[in-house]
């Protein structure tokens, strides 16, 4: 484990993310800059971790992992002529050689290896904060919450802006943004939804932190934390995100339940049932009729999210089983559009991140997605059953959910942003409960002995 107070370090790389990697085809230099530390930090910690590991086995996120790898690995190893034009959905290359009268080269799996590079750098923030996060042996969750939550509160203004202005471009980020929406410091109104939803149970979990430390002011910190769970939904509003007033529904119980830790949870079905509401509840207010303000989406047509992911899931189908290549979605979809319906307006993503990654990675993504849901589904029963001290992988459950149920009508994790609050929410679920109650302990002690100098 790595000691010492680096929780610092990590709470300012995460600021950093949201501040400059709120987009997920923009802000070059901002996420060239985000990558470049992570990378940084992910060799800072292989240096400082002297061997010391003190991390509870997760041989499922081990599959996720060595899985993750061999994909990423996959897309740039060349492959025989021979073995690669006989690769589903790559038959039309090979032929574009025989007609060239070009004897076909040695290619990768991948139809577009330099947006696979791409697309894995996208990726260093994420990765970077899980490695260090899940690393720190002492690490004080309060900091980077409170990090989250004051960010989400000061882009709520500026979305408040963006709002009134009627979509005016000095008050967004990006030259690309979901104008007429409040995106605060993202492209798209869907992921500051996203974000914000993440950083309610956040919000929750610094309280009940905090409520455990002070016996005085109790009702003043009761008042002062109900307000900014007010400002953070009506922020939420604003987004003008269905996907995001959906989920509203279910995390604000959620993070209700997180405060009352000693109140009895409901039954396994019920849970179970309440989470397939929420999913129902995304899915209908982002698909049936309902448009968005903001967005180019259509609520029905060629630019539906409907026909989108059709057409996603056609495309999948043609390169299934090993992918045509991360990345390469955007190239792939024009290959599989009807001609009558392309316009100014085109897709740069699935809106439904289960689909492209289907259609990117074939068998082995969908496993191992599967894989992780599976880990995080088995891990989030075992904290939620438990003592349920841990406020904040309480709230990193909540976290993950959200921008998993998210994922089915959008593309958060396609943001450094978000990524980075999906991998600093695994870090933290993986993170054991003795390192939590031994923390807490230690902090117990130091607070006796001042109180008895005092």
């Amino acid at each position: 484990m790595i000691r010492g107070q680096f929780d610092i370090v990590l709470a300012v790389l995460v600021a950093l993310c949201l501040l400059l990697g709120g987009a997920s085809a923009a802000g070059f230099l901002g996420n060239f800059l985000l990558q470049f530390l992570a990378i940084g930090l992910i060799i800072f910690g292989i240096i400082a971790m002297r061997g010391n590991k003190n991390m509870a086995p997760q041989p499922a996120l081990a599959w996720v992992a060595g899985l993750f790898v061999l994909i990423a690995l996959l897309q740039f190893i060349p492959l025989a002529p021979g073995l690669w034009s006989s690769l589903p959905g790559h038959q039309f290359i090979a032929n574009g050689f025989e007609i060239l009268g070009i004897d076909p080269p040695w290619l990768p799996l991948s139809l577009a290896a330099y947006n696979s590079l791409a697309s894995l750098m996208w990726l260093l923030p994420a990765l970077g904060v899980m490695f260090f996060a899940s690393r720190l042996l002492d690490l004080r969750a309060e900091i980077v919450a409170a990090v989250i939550c004051t960010i989400a509160v000061i882009s709520i203004p500026i979305a408040g802006m963006q709002v009134i202005g009627g979509g005016a471009n000095e008050w967004y980020f990006y030259t690309r943004s979901g104008f007429g929406q409040g995106t605060g410091f993202f492209a798209n109104g869907n992921h500051q939804a996203t974000f914000l939803l993440i950083a309610l149970p956040m919000l929750s979990a610094l309280f009940a932190t905090m409520r455990t430390r002070l016996t005085a002011g109790s009702a003043a910190l009761r008042l002062f934390f109900a307000g900014i769970a007010l400002v953070l939904i009506i922020g939420i509003v604003l987004t003008g995100s269905m996907a995001g007033i959906g989920l509203l529904l279910v995390v604000i119980p959620a993070s209700l339940f997180l405060i009352r830790n000693q109140a009895q949870l409901p039954s396994l079905p019920i849970l179970a049932g309440a989470v397939l509401a929420g999913i129902v509840a995304v899915l209908a207010l982002t698909n049936l009729g309902i448009t968005q303000a903001g967005t180019a989406l259509e609520a029905s047509g060629p630019m539906s999210r409907s026909d989108i992911n059709a057409q996603t899931l056609k495309a999948a189908w043609e390169f299934f089983p090993t992918g045509s290549g991360i990345g390469t979605f955007g190239d792939i979809y024009r290959m599989f559009e009807a001609p009558e319906g392309v316009t100014a307006t085109f897709i740069n993503h699935a809106h439904n991140d289960y689909l492209e990654i289907a259609l990117e990675t074939g068998l082995l993504g969908i496993i191992t997605t599967a894989l992780f849901i599976i880990w995080f589904v088995r891990r989030a029963l075992v904290l939620w059953t438990s003592d349920r001290q841990n406020y904040f992988a309480l709230a990193a459950t909540i976290a993950i959910g959200v921008t998993l149920v998210h994922s089915m009508v959008d593309y958060p994790l396609r943001t450094a942003a978000i990524s980075v609050l999906f991998g600093l929410s695994t870090a933290l679920m993986m993170r054991p409960t003795a390192l939590w109650s031994d923390r807490n302990k230690s902090r117990t002690r130091r607070a006796s002995k001042t109180k008895i100098k005092l």
